[in-house]
C-alpha cells in the first residue's frame, strides 16, 4: 500500500481526484472508473438533501439506519479500550522503539502525533512520499508495532467481550440479517455492491 499510495488513504482514482490528491505534483486525472453511487453524489445541494429526506421518510429506511446498531451495554466500555491501552508501559515501550527506529533512519517523528513523521503528506503521492512511507512501514514491521498495540487493545477488550459474549453473538446475528436484507433491497433497486 505504501508503494502505491504513500501516506494517502487508499481510495479510488475518482475519490482521489475529489479529495485533491496529487500524483507527482499533478491532480489526479478524471477517471473512466465509475465511482460507487454513494460516493459520487454531491450531497450539499438542495436537490440532494431533498432526496435524502425523502429516503429517510420511507419506512424501510429505519431498518437500515446504522445508528440503531451502535447500541449495546458493551459499546461504551469498548470505546475506552484504546485509551486504556495507550496508558500501559507495553504501549509506551512499543511506541518508543518505533520512534527510535525512525530516528535511527534519520526520520523525524512528529511531535504531535506519535504514529506520524515530519514531512508525511496525506494528499500527495510521489517518489519522496513513497520512499518515506516505506521507511515508516519498515520501522513498524521491525518493532512489530501494529501487533503489539493491537495486543494491548485486545487485552482490554477481552474481558468485555467475555462478559457480553451471548449478547454480542445475538447482535452479530441481527447485523448479518440486516446486511442480507440490505443487499437484497439494493439488488431490487438496481444497485450492485
Amino acid at each position: 500500500m505504501a508503494e502505491r499510495f504513500a501516506f494517502v488513504k487508499p481510495m479510488t482514482q475518482a475519490d482521489m481526484r475529489a479529495n485533491g490528491v496529487t500524483i507527482n505534483g499533478v491532480p489526479v486525472p478524471d477517471s473512466t472508473e465509475p465511482p460507487p453511487a454513494w460516493k459520487s453524489n454531491d450531497l450539499s445541494t438542495d436537490e440532494a438533501q431533498a432526496a435524502i429526506d425523502e429516503c429517510l421518510a420511507l419506512p424501510e429506511s429505519a431498518r437500515f439506519d446504522s445508528l440503531q446498531f451502535a447500541r449495546g451495554p458493551w459499546a461504551a466500555e469498548l470505546a475506552t479500550t484504546s485509551e486504556l491501552a495507550s496508558q500501559t508501559q507495553e504501549w509506551k515501550d512499543a511506541l518508543g522503539e518505533y520512534r527510535q527506529c525512525l530516528i535511527d533512519k534519520g526520520i523525524e517523528p512528529d511531535p504531535d502525533d506519535k504514529l506520524a513523521v515530519v514531512g508525511q503528506d496525506s494528499s500527495t503521492i510521489d517518489a519522496e512520499q513513497i520512499s518515506l512511507a516505506l521507511e515508516v512501514v519498515a520501522c513498524k514491521d521491525q518493532v512489530k508495532l501494529v501487533e503489539r498495540l493491537a495486543g494491548q487493545i485486545a487485552a482490554f477488550q477481552a474481558p468485555i467481550i467475555d462478559e457480553y459474549a451471548t449478547d454480542l453473538v445475538a447482535y452479530r446475528a441481527q447485523l448479518d440479517e440486516v446486511v442480507a436484507e440490505a443487499r437484497e433491497y439494493l439488488a431490487t433497486q438496481g444497485v450492485s455492491e
